[in-house]
């Protein structure tokens, strides 16, 4: 089942531009190279310029730690450690029930996954 990770960064002001595009080089080098991550999206806060954002989607729980574990993840925090004033906050960690865009809307989850909601 697809596993989601939402995570936090904040990170000094100085750093912003620099450690945005070290998040665009991660999320790229992501897609490219771990074949069980399947989705990446970065944000930036409205009301925070110094909070920043990523939905991670990976084909299971297990490509998450893989890539936890993988070359990527180790190279980004490397070079990125110093520019983080707090992070990585894991804010949401889960598998993906439903979701849609302007063009389609999916529901993924088994009933096992939402057997409990009616409790």
């Amino acid at each position: 089942m697809e596993y989601v990770v939402i995570v936090e960064f904040l990170v000094f002001p100085a750093y912003r531009k620099e450690f945005y595009d070290l998040l665009v080089w991660e999320a790229k080098a992501m897609i490219e190279k771990e074949k069980g991550t399947l989705h990446v999206t970065t944000m930036l806060d409205g009301g925070d310029p110094n909070r920043f954002v990523n939905i991670e989607i990976y084909a299971s729980k297990d490509d998450f730690a893989k890539h936890n574990k993988g070359k990527i993840c180790q190279e980004f925090f490397q070079k990125g450690d110093a520019m983080i004033s707090r992070g990585a906050v894991i804010l949401f960690e889960g598998p993906r029930l439903a979701s849609g865009n302007a063009f389609a809307f999916e529901a993924v989850a088994p009933k096992k996954e939402i057997a409990d909601f009616d409790r």
